[in-house]
């Protein structure tokens, strides 16, 4: 039985790696994330499209329509074929409420929304630990791995952190305070995962990989403990920002400029190009100025202050 022919559902965008968490922490973030509404087309239906994308905004006209190279599409029927349902057809639309390429987990939400939606749908009540790995697989079609970092915390909201990846799991933190946080995200620079990934080495020289685990253990501790100086002091990372910083213009004088303006801790969202920083007072100054760090680079931008959003993907209407 179904619980509607039609539901609409949003995902949040997130912000993996947290500093020196690479491929390890990620957290969810409030007020942007993409929207999919999935409708049930035909319960008797015998072929290969079982998921059809009818419509896609938002993009600039850049997503495929084909569901095999689409997060969404994938996903969902990556997500059927997981149920052993064969003979509905499913159509989603998708509006993208952020930039692609931008380092906010831009796939992930398209792909968790679709799985969210369906799940909803079909009334199969799939748990989040099997939802996953079928969202890790469109994961790694767009951007060559199969990370979980932006894909569980917009799933289930909050901040989460991999342990391991194989076996998968997952666990999620509650931190008790409210973290400030600013996103800064370049209207004019793309930086696609996969490129971003081929820039690092396979090799790092023990004292970094040292330094680089004290900082991941303690700022693991800070988010537990709600201490928001053991946070920022943990957010130095010796591994992944010196290589992607490279990618972004200006890097260095723009993380100089939140710190001289009162930012506690900053880097970059994901794979970039966006940054954000975490600040006590004063976070929209911190943001304005990140924003003049990219103008004398040209770059345009936009700022979003937002908090932890502890929800995740969630039902609009059914």
């Amino acid at each position: 039985m179904f619980k509607n022919d039609s539901v609409k559902v949003f995902a949040p965008a997130t912000i993996a790696n947290f500093s020196c968490g690479f491929d390890i922490i990620g957290f969810a973030i409030d007020d942007i994330g993409d929207t999919v509404e999935a409708t049930i087309k035909s319960v008797n239906y015998k072929g290969n499209n079982n998921i059809i994308i009818s419509n896609i905004t938002g993009d600039d006209n850049v997503l495929s329509y084909d569901p095999l190279k689409n997060t969404a599409g994938i996903t969902a029927k990556n997500f059927l074929k997981y149920l052993n349902i064969n003979n509905i057809q499913i159509e989603l639309k998708i509006k993208k409420n952020m930039p692609i390429c931008s380092g906010l987990g831009s796939s992930a939400a398209s792909a968790v929304a679709a799985i969210k939606a369906i799940n909803y749908l079909l009334n199969t009540n799939v748990s989040y630990e099997n939802m996953i790995p079928i969202l890790m697989e469109s994961e790694k079609v767009i951007s060559g791995k199969n990370h979980a970092d932006n894909v569980a915390p917009s799933l289930m909201g909050g901040i989460t952190i991999i342990r391991s990846y194989n076996p998968l799991d997952i666990i999620p933190i509650k931190c008790p305070i409210k973290i400030n946080c600013v996103i800064v995200y370049p209207l004019n620079l793309d930086l696609p995962t996969y490129y971003s990934r081929k820039i690092l080495k396979d090799y790092y020289p023990l004292k970094d990989i040292v330094n680089q685990l004290g900082n991941l253990a303690s700022l693991i501790v800070g988010l537990m403990k709600g201490d928001i100086n053991i946070i920022c002091k943990s957010m130095n990372d010796f591994i992944i920002e010196p290589a992607r910083s490279l990618l972004i213009p200006g890097y260095n004088n723009i993380k100089k400029n939140a710190i001289d303006n009162g930012a506690l801790g900053f880097s970059i969202c994901g794979s970039g190009p966006s940054v954000f920083a975490i600040g006590i007072d004063n976070i929209k100054k911190i943001g304005q100025s990140i924003q003049k760090g990219f103008l004398k680079k040209n770059i345009k931008t936009k700022m979003l202050i937002s908090n932890i959003n502890n929800k995740g993907a969630k039902i609009l209407v059914s």
